[in-house]
Order: C-alpha cells, then sequence, then structure tokens
C-alpha cells in the first residue's frame, strides 16, 4: 500500500472532509475522486496570516535544576503544579509561587525509573498515575503524598511507556506497555475493562498512544512503525459506564483487530503521535514529523493523505524525544540543546522538501538553551495553557521554562 498524495482532482473532497471525523466514514462515501471539481487546496498552501506570531520567552524562573545525577524523565503540569519525574521519585512545584517545591513523591520501586505519568482530578481529589521501568502502574493521591494502599493497576507484563487520560470519563485512562499491549482501565475502582493486543495488533513495544477529542478512538504505535487506530466500540462503552457503577464487576474485554492500520507513514520507529481534531500528528526517531489525515479508499483498504511534514536537526535516532502541540504550533527539542518551534499555518519550503507541495520544514524559532553546550538532550517537553507556560527536560536534571509570547 503506497502513500496516496491528492492530486488536483481530489483537493476538493478532502477540503470537504476536513471537518468530518475521517474514521467514522462509510466506504460509500469515498467515491471515486473523477465526481469532485478542481479548487486551490488553501489549507495547505495558504500564506501565514495568524493574529499572533508565537515566540519563545526565557523569564521566570530560567531553570530549575532538579538533579545534579539523573536526567529528567519526563514532565507533567496540572492547574498550578508542575511535576518533575526524575530516576525514581517525582519532585512537585507551584507555579504560582514562583515554582516553590510543593512536596515530592518517592516510589517503593528501587532501580527503576519513572517514563511516563498523569493526572486526573476527581471530587477534589487530584490522582497522580506513574508508570515506567515496574510494570504496575501506582496511583497517588498528590494533595496527601500517600500511595493509597492497594491502588496499584496490576496488569502490563514489562515497562509503561506512556499513560492517557479519557477526554471527558476522568476515571478511565489507557496504558501503553512494552508487552506489546494497550490496556483500558478504570483506576479509581480499579478495574482493567480492555486489552488491545494479540494477532494483527502490535507486534512489538508500543511507545505512544494519544485519545481523540471525543474519546471514541484512539491511536498508538511504536517500534514496529505501525500506527492502529482503535475504536472503543459499543461492547466496550458499555463496559466501560457499568464499570462507573459502583456495585459492578467487569470481565476484562480482549480487542486485537484494529479499525485501521498502516505502516507506510513513517520509515523509522514511532515514538510520539497526538491526535489534531481529524489530523493526527506522528513522530519518528530520524527527526521528522508528519501530519496526516487517515481514510479508507474505495477498496476498503486503509491509506492517509499526507498534509505537513515538519523536520528538526538531529545527528542520532534518539528514541523518546517528545513534541507538545498547542494551538497551531509544535514545539521540540533535539539533542543539541536547541529548541524548535513549528507554526502550522506558515508554509516556507526549503531545499529538503521544496520539490513536494505538500511538505514544508519552517519554525517560526530556533533557540539554544545554553550557547555554551551542545549536548544538552531535551526529551521532554509539557505546555501549561492556564500560564501559556512550556518546560523542557534535560539529560543534564535542569527543567527549562519559556513563556509564550504573542506579538
Amino acid at each position: 500500500m503506497e502513500t496516496i498524495i491528492p492530486d488536483d482532482s481530489t483537493i476538493k473532497y478532502l477540503k470537504e472532509m476536513e471537518m468530518k471525523d475521517i474514521i467514522s466514514l462509510d466506504n460509500e462515501k469515498n467515491t471515486n475522486n473523477e465526481d469532485f471539481e478542481e479548487e486551490d487546496f488553501d489549507f495547505i498552501n495558504n500564506e501565514y496570516n495568524s493574529e499572533n506570531n508565537i515566540k519563545l520567552e526565557k523569564n521566570l524562573k530560567g531553570n530549575i535544576k532538579v538533579s545534579s545525577e539523573f536526567s529528567i524523565n519526563c514532565i507533567y503540569s496540572i492547574n498550578n503544579l508542575l511535576l518533575i519525574a526524575c530516576n525514581e521519585e517525582i519532585k512537585i512545584y507551584d507555579i504560582k509561587n514562583n515554582f516553590e517545591i510543593y512536596g515530592t513523591i518517592k516510589l517503593s520501586e528501587p532501580d527503576k525509573g519513572i517514563l511516563c505519568m498523569a493526572c486526573s482530578e476527581i471530587d477534589n481529589i487530584l490522582y497522580c498515575l506513574i508508570g515506567g521501568e515496574f510494570s504496575s502502574i501506582h496511583v497517588v493521591d498528590i494533595l496527601s503524598f500517600d500511595e493509597i494502599t492497594g491502588y496499584q493497576l496490576i496488569g502490563h507484563k514489562n515497562k509503561v511507556y506512556q499513560i492517557e487520560i479519557h477526554p471527558s470519563i476522568k476515571e478511565i485512562i489507557l496504558s501503553a506497555g512494552k508487552d506489546c499491549t494497550v490496556r483500558l482501565w478504570n483506576f479509581k475502582k480499579p478495574e482493567l475493562l480492555c486489552i488491545f493486543g494479540g494477532p494483527f495488533s502490535f507486534e512489538s513495544d508500543v511507545l505512544c498512544i494519544d485519545w481523540n477529542e471525543t474519546g471514541d478512538f484512539f491511536v498508538g504505535s511504536g517500534v514496529d512503525c505501525v500506527v492502529r487506530i482503535y475504536q472503543i466500540d459499543e461492547l466496550i462503552m458499555k463496559s466501560v459506564k457499568s464499570s462507573l457503577e459502583k456495585n459492578s464487576k467487569e470481565k476484562t474485554l480482549l480487542k486485537s483487530l484494529p479499525y485501521y492500520s498502516c505502516g507506510n507513514i513513517h520509515d523509522n520507529l514511532i515514538d510520539c503521535i497526538k491526535y489534531n481534531h481529524n489530523f493526527i500528528i506522528s513522530k519518528s526517531v530520524d527527526g521528522i514529523i508528519k501530519e496526516w489525515k487517515p481514510f479508507k479508499d474505495v477498496t476498503g483498504k486503509d491509506s492517509f493523505f499526507l498534509i505537513n511534514i515538519f523536520v528538526f536537526n538531529t545527528k542520532q535516532l534518539i528514541l523518546g524525544i517528545k513534541f507538545a502541540l498547542f494551538d497551531n504550533n509544535i514545539v521540540i527539542g533535539n539533542e543539541l540543546g536547541q529548541i524548535f518551534l513549528f507554526d502550522k499555518n506558515k508554509t516556507e519550503m526549503t531545499n529538503e522538501v521544496k520539490e513536494h507541495p505538500f511538505f514544508q520544514n519552517n519554525y517560526t524559532q530556533l533557540i539554544s538553551v545554553d550557547d555554551k553546550k551542545k549536548d544538552i538532550l531535551l526529551k521532554c517537553v509539557n505546555y501549561n495553557p492556564f500560564y501559556e507556560i512550556i518546560f523542557f527536560g534535560s539529560d543534564k536534571g535542569d527543567v527549562y521554562i519559556y513563556n509564550i509570547q504573542k506579538d
């Protein structure tokens, strides 16, 4: 199955689908492209007309020194709090009070580092879900800093790489693991509701996952370089709703066959993926970020429209460099201490990609966190929308803080 690049006769069709959920379309709607009139596709080849030019300004505390010995594994900010995971502990800072230390969470998992975390606020309790080199998922009450007795989620057979909270049901989470599965949990109960894995499913480590806006689908990928989309179908949703009742006990479901599967999007393993409305943005370890749209062609085969490509400097293949997505911007770091800010509304062709009209490689800003050092690895990034701050974590134990400035 080859990558399909829309020709002129498909442009109107693609543009009309922009506001629709592509994976909910019936195959009957994917009619012959010759039925559509030609029209300029200004969604891709538009001039820069954003009202605000986004820039990053380093102020507040320029950086927080978390550790002189360990790398920053992951960062998560929610409300006024900034959580920074370093080795086996999480330090919590108060953003509102000039990043004063708020507390520390230490897990009883010797020599096993934290790789991911997510927070969910339910009934005035702020839960932190923590995954990593240990196979269980720890649930911690941030306000009391106590690990709730018996509140570990047991199921994964190996490392947990990512945890994602459902967009509307805060008790429901997804977790992605080295055991080639994605798991659906009601973490508050706790209860394992569904395992996405088995034949026709993930063939190796699942490194990245993300919910769509409504929580009806999720996308996942990893070491096998294949992007898969799963639907939270009627049977799974029934189990989810039943699990929210106090006295229910659900059997764990197994779902193997994905709704959508495509292995031609990236040439290298995929370690970061996010929904952007009806589009998907994914990154591979070779420094290439692609924005694309999944669809089923007239024969029912899974394919995609490639919308954009963003390339940032990287001298080697490094696993686990994440990007953050906010408004129409993508921000990411590299192993040279550089930060790239891409504006998806601005199109400027470069030598590497100008031969293809659907490719763009432009950043609105390129900055270095330390001009004297060229060997700082920036793997972690997190965006706090309330304060409009972006945080970058480095392998030197520092977290760099940047305000978003709008001209």
